[in-house]
């Protein structure tokens, strides 16, 4: 069948941050007779691998921008993750 690809995001600027959160993206043709250009956009974490486009994109470029909007939501996870964590060693730290 068709293989995992790593997403194009021609012309998009995007972090440094954002870019290694791309890194867990991937995207795979699908075959259907209304769009022959159909594919799907997946998050991958290690070797499990989560459709997040059960109905497909029409096009290529669609579900790679799907994955580039997944990496930015995985980067402000990880920043909002990081803040939380701050915040409750800080609050531990007071007298």
């Amino acid at each position: 069948m068709f293989e995992f690809k790593r997403p194009t995001v021609a012309g998009a600027t995007i972090t440094p941050e954002q870019a290694a959160m791309l890194e867990y993206t991937r995207i795979r043709e699908v075959l259907r007779e209304d769009a022959p250009d159909a594919h799907n956009a997946y998050l991958v974490v290690g070797q499990q691998s989560f459709c997040i486009t059960p109905l497909s994109c029409d096009t290529e470029e669609h579900a790679s921008r799907l994955c580039l909007e997944l990496a930015k939501a995985l980067t402000r996870i990880e920043v909002e993750v990081i803040e939380k964590q701050d915040s409750q060693a800080a609050e531990q730290q007071e007298p």
